[in-house]
Formats: C-alpha cells, sequence, structure tokens
C-alpha cells in the first residue's frame, strides 16, 4: 500500500536538500474529498532529488516543489504527486487540488 501519509511525508522531506542543516519543513493540511474521503495535502519547496525508496536520486534540481495528496479510501490509500519546477507546480496547484479532491466513492 506505500504506507501511510506520515511516513510518505518523511520520505519526501528526505528527498529535499536541508536548509542551514535542518529538514525542510512541509505544509501539511487535512481535507476532504467530494466523496467524503481523508486527504493528507502536501506541499514542500527546496532542493530537490527525486528518488525511489529511501532519499535522494541523482543531482538535486533548485526551486523545486513537491505537491502530494495521499487520499484514504475503503481500498487502500492513493497517493496522486504533482512535483517540477516550483514555478510550473505552483500554476498546476489549483487544478491539481480540483482534480484530487473531487474522488467520489463511485471512482474507487
Amino acid at each position: 500500500q506505500g504506507g501511510g501519509p506520515e511516513a510518505n511525508i518523511a520520505r519526501w522531506v528526505g528527498q529535499f536538500k536541508p536548509v542551514n542543516g535542518k529538514p525542510v519543513q512541509p505544509m501539511v493540511t487535512d481535507m476532504k474529498t467530494m466523496g467524503g474521503f481523508p486527504v493528507t495535502w502536501v506541499e514542500i519547496q527546496g532542493d530537490y532529488a527525486r528518488g525511489v525508496g529511501v532519499g535522494p536520486i541523482g543531482e538535486y534540481k533548485i526551486d523545486q516543489m513537491l505537491i502530494a495528496g495521499v487520499t484514504q479510501t475503503p481500498r487502500g490509500n492513493l497517493y496522486f504527486q504533482l512535483h517540477g519546477d516550483r514555478e510550473a507546480v505552483l500554476q498546476h496547484r489549483d487544478g491539481f487540488a480540483h482534480f484530487v479532491l473531487k474522488l467520489q466513492s463511485r471512482s474507487v
């Protein structure tokens, strides 16, 4: 299933370059979809090296952003992610949120 929200947030934070020796701070908000499913909404900004599993892989890309919606459904968690250049991600944030928050039970 990929683990719960807390484990994924910790992993995603680990893919961002620490600032002044400290991990970047994610913005975390609890929401609900139109179908009533809980969503943990996460936004992280900074220098990012996307990895699979634990930690970054490759060179850090500067001024990046990751938005994720961990959605809990009766059939398991769904993980929606948008990541890339911070400005590009910000341009698509509202549309991405609309997509995630429209999830209803007939969709799962």
